[in-house]
């Protein structure tokens, strides 16, 4: 019995987070429909700008919640690990090759290691 009371409590205290770890499976344009992304990160002031970096040096970017992607590629780089945006345009992206910075929202990017 107390062991049956002890999982509802956690299924109790855990129902409020489960819709926020709901992943939904998205469409990629071609390349990127075929990569491992590493990281993603949504912008907090505007959760509609969203990005995500992975292997091959790509990173796709959203402005509609993730409706729609487009993506990039960094040059100089194969294994992203990291992305990070502290502004909707200037944006950093990390892996084994380097540090890598964007002005433009993660259209283009330029090594800073």
């Amino acid at each position: 019995m107390k062991r049956f009371l002890s999982i509802i409590i956690f299924l109790l205290a855990t129902a409020n987070l489960l819709p926020f770890g709901y992943w939904e499976k998205v469409n990629l344009p071609a390349p990127y429909n075929t990569n491992y992304w590493l990281d993603i990160y949504f912008h907090p002031d505007n959760p509609q700008y969203g990005w995500a970096c992975g292997f091959n040096g790509m990173v796709v970017r959203t402005t509609d919640g993730g409706a729609t992607w487009r993506g990039s590629i960094v040059q100089g780089a194969y294994h992203l690990e990291h992305i990070h945006f502290p502004t909707l345009q200037i944006g950093y992206t990390s892996g084994v090759e380097g540090i890598f910075k964007t002005y433009d929202g993660g259209a283009t990017w330029y090594d800073i290691t």
